[in-house]
């Protein structure tokens, strides 16, 4: 009886504790105010390594065939989930719990398939039936971040597997030559919707990282940067807000920059003033000059741009940036880093830029790409999330 109560005990600390680790970790990685600012590095480093724990437990506790099973399906769960989201069930359900029926002819779906759908999800805490109402489903605190304007949705990310789900098909053709289709015929290939979700995913993964960026940075050292591949500007825009001696310039394809149907995001930026928007080609050449002021350029920053190309693309794009900027200039880039060893997440995003060309890199990798380019490693820059600034000087 005393071991019983010792064992039930054990395990309602372990759940309390898991849940106290899943909010920390939900305010180092999707910055939601509730400590009202960043944690400091104590607390970061006491829930990484708990958290990283946590997450072994079912090594340890689900027997091996059990354990791939669930792999094995996992990508049911989320192409159910972007389909869901596609037809913006959560967003439907915001207000208001809603009968299967009423749900499915808003979206032109088929009830009883939705509502098979609905009840497999709830199976993971995502959604559920309401209680004595059969087929009246609600939100729950998993559903809700499928909601577009949720403060941290992942309603894009989670559409995204849509697509990435066929681009794994071409996995065993990698697999076996070590090359794929480049991320160029990836943005080629996408349609306006496709298009425009993955301009919103750069967006909310950006809100996602900025603030351990912006902490663990000091960006107002320089008077004005580029963003290389800066979509519409909220990354430039939320560097802009905290140092306001600075202006910048944001530089994309053009197909991005001349999209009128993104003139509002653009105009909307607080900081629109001390702004440019340049379009162009990373390939050809890089802007050296800040169009306002008309000095060179002092900061140059890559977020998440390199790890969508292979070594040689790096190079070239690493070769222009350092054919237009001045000796005093400064490249920062930010990235998720394998330096650090095993972490899940980050060797996950690498098989998955395997898909298109890319990868995620060691820091002796990344000093690989700068001695073809001509630069030099300065230093590596922890941030309070799974990314990492390196930082690099002309030779």
């Amino acid at each position: 009886m005393l071991a019983a109560m010792i064992v039930i005990g054990s395990l309602a600390v372990i759940a309390l504790a898991v849940k106290r680790i899943r909010d920390a970790q939900t305010v180092i990685n999707l910055n939601e105010d509730i400590f009202g600012s960043l944690p400091s590095w104590y607390l970061f480093r006491i829930f990484k390594t708990i958290l990283t724990f946590v997450i072994t437990i079912p090594k340890f506790t689900l027997p091996p065939a059990i354990r791939l099973f669930k792999m094995c399906f996992a990508h049911h769960s989320s192409h159910m989930i972007a389909l869901v989201c596609k037809y913006n069930i959560a967003d439907h359900l915001a207000l208001k719990e809603l009968s299967v029926e009423e749900l499915a002819s808003k979206e032109d779906l088929h009830a009883d398939t939705l509502y098979r759908v609905l009840k497999y999800l709830e199976t993971e805490g995502i959604f559920e039936e309401v209680p004595s109402k059969p087929h009246v489903f609600r939100n729950t605190k998993m559903s809700s971040h499928l909601m577009e304007k949720h403060k941290t949705s992942i309603k894009c990310l989670a559409i995204t597997q849509l697509y990435e789900i066929k681009r794994f098909g071409i996995m065993e053709e990698v697999l076996k030559k070590g090359k794929s289709e480049t991320y160029t015929q990836v943005l080629n290939e996408q349609d306006d919707f496709e298009r425009r979700n993955y301009e919103l995913l750069f967006e909310t993964a950006s809100r996602m990282a900025m603030k351990p960026i912006l902490g663990d940075f000091n960006f107002g050292a320089y008077r004005n940067m580029l963003d290389v591949g800066g979509n519409t500007g909220y990354v430039l825009d939320t560097i802009l807000e905290q140092y306001p001696n600075m202006t910048g310039v944001v530089f994309d394809r053009p197909i991005v920059i001349d999209d009128s149907g993104r003139d509002s995001e653009r105009n909307s930026r607080k900081n629109k003033s001390r702004m440019s928007f340049l379009g162009g080609d990373f390939f050809e050449k890089i802007p050296s000059v800040d169009p306002l002021t008309q000095e060179p350029i002092q900061l140059y920053f890559l977020k998440q741009i390199l790890h969508d190309w292979s070594d040689e693309d790096c190079v070239r794009i690493l070769k222009n940036i350092r054919q237009a900027m001045n000796k005093d200039a400064i490249l920062v880039i930010s990235e998720p880093s394998l330096h650090e060893g095993h972490d899940h997440m980050n060797r996950q995003m690498d098989v998955l830029m395997a898909s298109i060309g890319g990868r995620e890199r060691t820091t002796r990798q990344f000093e690989e790409l700068f001695q073809k380019s001509k630069f030099r490693l300065e230093k590596i820059v922890p941030l309070r999330s799974s990314h990492f600034l390196t930082i690099a000087k002309p030779i």
